[in-house]
């Protein structure tokens, strides 16, 4: 909450007060004291200007009002001040801080009804005898107009002053909010189809398959396993052939399949 008072005047401020998001009402169970210091940092034994109840504050239910007469301001500079309220409980010594804000001390000359030196209502005004500075510089040797005189008093512009230090870098400015996302590119071409070809087929203790080559031409390479005196493999005409109590069984890819004929 701000609040204005102009230096040397008497002048009432109310205060609305809250604790805990509520209206809070002192009433006599507790004591209010209201301190002006130059910053919030500092200790209240450096305030500018106190008051406490019964001394330059009043209460009505939840508002208080600060009293502020010519002493607690007359010999202040115009500046601005930090306040708070802090209201102290009378029988276990809690203390909250009800209120607080700013406090700008402002000197209105507008405001003074006393002058500083005698005003002559009355007596039309005498004008100023005496020689201009022109008419003195004319007696002393110049010659020329007073605009030329004028002109004349105007000295040749000084040369250029040194460049500064450069100053700190600033902090670092927040990041920029995020850009919209992009349009989706292209669907880029169907690649063609891959062909896959049987390549070697070996009989193996363990079986296995391979595939070599790339895309789209791969050879798949086989070894199988082979029993103990059962199986033969042998691969004939690009057929894989397994030979099982002499009955040739045949392997081939068709159409993408591999095809186990017996």
């Amino acid at each position: 909450m701000q609040l204005v008072q102009f230096i040397g005047d008497t002048q009432p401020h109310t205060v609305p007060m809250a604790w805990a998001g509520e209206a809070f009402e002192p009433g006599t169970a507790w004591s209010l004291i209201w301190t002006a210091k130059h910053t919030a940092a500092d200790d209240d034994s450096s305030a500018v200007i106190q008051k406490a109840t019964g001394a330059g504050i009043s209460v009505t239910e939840d508002t208080a009002t600060i009293e502020l007469v010519p002493d607690d301001t007359l010999f202040l500079p115009a500046t601005q001040l930090v306040w708070d309220l802090q209201a102290q409980s009378l029988t276990t010594g809690e203390v909250r801080t009800v209120a607080l804000g700013g406090l700008k001390l402002s000197r209105d000359v507008t405001r003074r009804t006393t002058t500083s030196v005698p005003i002559n209502t009355l007596t039309p005004a005498v004008p100023f005898t005496g020689k201009s500075a022109y008419e003195v510089a004319v007696e002393n040797g110049f010659s020329g107009s007073e605009s030329q005189w004028l002109a004349s008093l105007v000295g040749p512009q000084g040369i250029q002053g040194i460049q500064g230090e450069v100053g700190p870098q600033g902090p670092q400015g927040i990041q920029g909010v995020v850009g919209p996302q992009g349009i989706q590119g292209i669907q880029g071409e169907v690649g063609p189809a891959n062909e896959l070809t049987i390549g070697t087929v070996t009989s193996g203790a363990t079986p296995s398959a391979t595939i070599t080559g790339n895309a789209p031409n791969q050879v798949l390479n086989l070894v199988l396993e082979r029993g103990p005196g059962r199986y033969t493999f042998t691969l004939e005409d690009g057929d894989l052939l397994v030979h099982y109590d002499d009955v040739p069984p045949s392997l081939a890819i068709v159409d993408g399949d591999l095809i186990l004929t017996i």
